[in-house]
This record gives structure tokens, C-alpha cells and sequence, in this order.
């Protein structure tokens, strides 16, 4: 227990070890000004922002993480069996800007209610990433519908001051860019001296933040399509809004940023159009990459195309193998930043597939973020396309959203040609301090097969490879079989086949039966081949 910690804190910046600190005590000094002093800005201009998904269904019913509820009222105490993350979308706000809003719906009573039940700022509902969110949807609806509520805006400023002193520099990540494009939108909507200066501090932050956080080859140094699809959303709407204030908002590091993103969205999404899941991923948390480029293309952006062929993301340690009908993705880098583990699973040397425009394997995404078992597996070894040693997780994670000792990976040797990929790999996550287990991978990925080959260097007693087909893919003795008839055969060597019943997360409160082919070594090593 000791090393675990040890190992979950090692890593730490120093930003985030003071950043809790003052995050938790600063806010016993917060003071409430008597006086609100401001102008809202005029907006002439029409400010397109992409739809949210529907989760308000009318009549006080809403639906969120699949799960539909009538809610009576907008207090967290209500709802003590619900996870977290399910208050937290109620708290966002999303449905204020959904795709259909039924014109007799009086929204202004839903954000009324919402004021007179959330007045202590102890509350989960002031949460700064809740908060940040609410401040953005609350600033699109009222200036999509020219809408001037002086209630509204009298809580709305609140939260924005709130915020600018409730930062979260302690957790990082997505997490500061959400807060970043908060006071951004604050301080566009709020013409007034503490509007400039939030709006300078979004600015100031969101720029630091993209320039620590989006690495060169346009990945986002979580490693989650998810989250990376949320910041690109996230940019868009920043980039849409400058549009309107062109002196107030220097668009021009998102004319740089924003295609790169997408352009690596794309090369990691597979060929039916989903999500590839490495880390945490739901299928309907986020746009989808054809929603961000109809998204980008409405603002002015060019059209963006995918890398035919091998393409290795150097920076995020991915490489893709796309065309029009299939993708191979495999990571052979870290699971993540090592200050920020929240999201990483471990999923080391891990791989999906896709063939005639269907997932074929697939990696575990996530159900749920609450502290329980079903968290625990989702984000362990044995729910990923990769080798799992002694039962043990290659990396430890633990907790949710912490890890302790992290396996370190490398590419050893790229001997790819045009038309195959062909990489070796390692990573160390089963070493000890006494013994050294090295786990050796080597992908060979061609238009007909797929051949992995696992080698362990150390002593150990039990090795298992699984492979997780997605729900659709039928498996028949050692046959695969794909709804468009193609046939994926399978051979293998020093290792056992056996087919297991598995449950696979599609998405929060999403859980799908699917099958997982298991093969147990039999020696150090063990090559498998799937061709089709």
C-alpha cells in the first residue's frame, strides 16, 4: 500500500499539490460582493454553436448516461443513489442547447428553479467543472434566443467570479480547458472591468494549457478520443464566439490547433465512423468525428481527410493503418501523462480493428466512473487486446481515476514497408524491485492478417492473451465471422483457445454481452494469426 501511493504521487506537479491546497482553503475566504456592476455585451451577429445531443425529454423528464429520470428538483440530496458524474449532467445544462427544443417549454422556469435550489455554493452544483460547463450553456442559450434576464444574469455573473477563483489547477487536463473556455465566454458576454479581467484570464489559461496539453502530432496527452472530440468541441465553440469579437479573441492559435486534432480524430476513428477506446471512451459522451468536421466546415474550415496507409503519431506513440473500410490502430507508448492518470487504463501494447466497415476487436470503453468493481474492470489488463501476466494489471490502477507504478513502454524496431506494418515493442509493467518480467509484443498487420507474436523475458506462472471481439462479430470454433460474411480464420501456436462470455462497456450505463478469445501460453511465448 505504501508503494502505491508512493508511485500515485510521485509524479505530481507541484501546481497540483499547491493547487489542491489552496483550492480547498480558499474558498473559506471568498467574500460576497453587495453589488453586481455590469453591462451585457451586445451580441448583433448570429453565433452558431453545434447542438448538444437531447437529454431533456420535456415535462421534467431527462435522460442522462442512459438513464432516463422524472426530476423534481434540481437538488443533489435528491438523488442519493445516483453516481457522481449522472449530477453532474443535470447540473451542466446541456438541454438548453439541444438539437429540438419544444417551443413550449418554458426553459427560463427550468434555470429559475435551478437558482432558488442552488443558492449555497457548498454544493455539488458549484463544482468548478459542472459550473464551467453551466456558464458556457447558459451564455449560448441567452444569446442564441436574445434573451436579457436580469435574474439570470445576476446568478450567471456570480458563477462566473466564483469560478475564476475556484480553478482546477489540482486535477489539470481537460478539466482546465473547460474552466479556460468558461471565463472566456463570461468575459465576452459581461461588458465590464471584471469581464476584461476573466476574460484575460481565460484567455491566459486556455493558451497555456493548449500548448502543454496538445502534442505536435494533434493528440491530446490524455489518449482518450473522447476527451479529445470534447476539447475540439470545446475549440470550436471558443473559435465560433471570436468570430463575433475579433478584437477581443486572437483566433489564430485555433486555425492552427484545430485541424491538427481533427486530423488525428480521424486517423484514430475506425471505419464504421466510432470511436477507437484506449483509456476512457463512451460512445455518446462526445461529437462524433463526422458532427466536428460538418462543425468546422460550418465556421469556415477546410474539409479533412485520413492518411491512407501506415501512419505513425509520433508523439502520442500511435500508429494507424486506415483505408475506407478498415483501420488497425495499436499503442505502443504510455497510457497517459504521468502527473495525470485519471483516465488512462491499463492497456499497454493494446490494438483494435476494424474491417469492412465494422469493429471487429475492440479495447473495454467505460460505464461508469464511481469508485466500484465494474470501474476496476474496465480499467484493468485483462479488459484490453493485450498480455496479462499473473492476473496482476500491467499498470496499477486503482481508485477510479488514480495509478500507482505505471508500465513504461518502447518501440524497439519499425521494419514496416509501404503495404505492412511490422513493429516490436516492449513495456516493464509486471518488473518488480526483485524481479525483472519484461513483456515483448511484435504486431505484423497486412491487408489479409494480423499476426501478433508475445514473448516474456522473467519467471512467471500464468499468461494470458485475450482479444475482445465487439458484440456483432460471431465466433464459431476458430472463425470469426463479420455481418458482411467475411470470414477471419485463426491459428496460433504455444497457447490454448478458449471462448468466454465477457460484457463490454459501449458507453456510460451501456454495458453490451460480447465474447473474448483467451489464449493461455504455454511457454514464454506464443504467436497468434487472424487472416481473412
Amino acid at each position: 500500500m505504501i508503494s502505491r501511493y508512493f508511485h500515485t504521487i510521485r509524479f505530481l506537479k507541484v501546481s497540483q499539490t499547491f493547487g489542491r491546497v489552496f483550492f480547498n482553503v480558499c474558498k473559506l475566504f471568498l467574500k460576497e460582493e453587495k453589488k453586481n456592476n455590469f453591462k451585457i455585451r451586445e451580441f448583433n451577429k448570429k453565433i452558431f454553436f453545434f447542438p448538444k445531443k437531447i437529454s431533456y425529454l420535456g415535462n421534467n423528464n431527462f435522460i442522462f448516461l442512459n438513464k432516463k429520470k422524472y426530476i423534481e428538483s434540481y437538488r443533489v440530496s435528491d438523488y442519493p443513489r445516483e453516481e457522481l458524474l449522472w449530477k453532474y449532467n443535470l447540473h451542466y445544462f446541456d438541454y438548453l442547447n439541444q438539437k429540438i427544443l419544444d417551443k413550449n417549454e418554458n426553459y427560463e422556469s427550468l434555470i429559475n428553479k435551478w437558482i432558488q435550489e442552488n443558492k449555497f455554493k457548498e454544493n455539488l452544483s458549484w463544482d468548478s467543472y459542472p459550473l464551467s460547463l453551466r456558464i458556457v450553456n447558459w451564455v449560448k442559450w441567452l444569446i442564441s434566443n436574445q434573451i436579457n434576464n436580469n435574474q439570470i444574469n445576476e446568478v450567471l455573473f456570480e458563477q462566473g467570479k466564483y469560478l475564476s477563483k475556484r480553478i482546477e489547477y489540482h486535477l489539470g487536463g481537460n478539466h482546465l480547458i473547460s474552466n479556460a473556455k468558461a471565463m472566456i465566454f463570461f468575459g465576452l458576454y459581461f461588458k465590464c472591468i471584471t469581464g476584461r479581467k476573466i476574460l484575460k484570464k481565460g484567455k491566459n489559461l486556455l493558451e497555456k494549457e493548449l500548448d502543454k496539453q496538445i502534442q505536435a502530432d494533434g493528440a491530446h496527452y490524455e489518449k482518450s478520443s473522447m476527451y479529445q472530440s470534447i476539447i475540439i468541441e470545446d475549440l470550436l465553440d471558443i473559435y465560433s464566439i471570436s468570430l463575433a469579437f475579433p478584437n477581443l479573441i486572437n483566433s489564430e492559435i485555433l486555425k492552427k490547433i484545430i485541424p491538427k486534432m481533427i486530423t488525428f480524430q480521424l486517423n484514430m476513428t475506425h471505419s464504421d465512423g466510432g470511436f477507437s477506446y484506449f483509456n476512457d471512451c463512451s460512445s455518446s459522451s462526445s461529437l462524433k468525428i463526422d458532427q466536428l468536421m460538418n462543425y468546422s466546415k460550418k465556421l469556415g474550415f477546410k474539409d479533412f481527410n485520413y492518411t491512407e496507409g501506415i501512419k505513425f503519431h509520433k508523439n502520442s506513440n500511435f500508429v494507424s493503418c486506415k483505408n475506407s473500410s478498415s483501420n488497425f490502430i495499436f499503442s505502443f507508448g504510455s497510457i497517459g501523462p504521468n502527473e495525470l492518470m485519471a483516465h488512462s487504463h491499463a492497456n499497454s501494447l493494446s490494438f483494435e480493428l476494424s474491417l469492412d466497415n465494422q469493429k471487429v476487436f475492440i479495447n473495454s470503453g467505460v460505464s461508469s466512473y464511481q469508485n466500484q468493481k465494474r470501474r476496476d474492470i474496465e480499467r484493468a489488463t485483462s479488459s484490453h487486446n493485450t498480455l496479462e501476466l499473473n492476473e496482476k494489471n500491467s499498470s496499477d490502477v486503482w481508485a477510479s481515476f488514480r495509478c500507482g507504478k505505471r508500465a513504461n513502454s518502447k518501440l524497439i524496431k519499425n521494419s514496416s514497408t509501404k503495404d505492412e506494418l511490422c513493429v516490436y515493442a516492449k513495456h516493464d509493467g509486471y518488473s518488480t524491485i526483485f524481479k525483472k518480467r519484461i513483456h515483448f509484443r511484435k504486431i505484423t498487420y497486412n491487408k489479409s492478417s494480423l499476426i501478433i507474436e508475445d514473448s516474456i523475458e522473467g519467471s512467471f506462472n500464468k499468461a494470458i492473451v485475450r482479444v475482445h471481439l465487439h458484440p456483432e462479430v460471431d465466433v464459431i470454433n476458430d472463425c470469426l465471422f463479420l455481418k458482411s460474411g467475411q470470414k477471419i480464420k485463426i491459428k496460433k501456436r504455444n497457447c490454448n483457445l478458449k471462448i468466454k462470455e465477457n460484457i463490454w462497456a459501449k458507453g456510460f450505463g451501456d454495458l453490451r454481452e460480447n465474447k473474448s478469445l483467451e489464449f493461455e501460453l504455454n511457454s514464454n511465448f506464443s504467436c497468434i494469426k487472424f487472416s481473412w
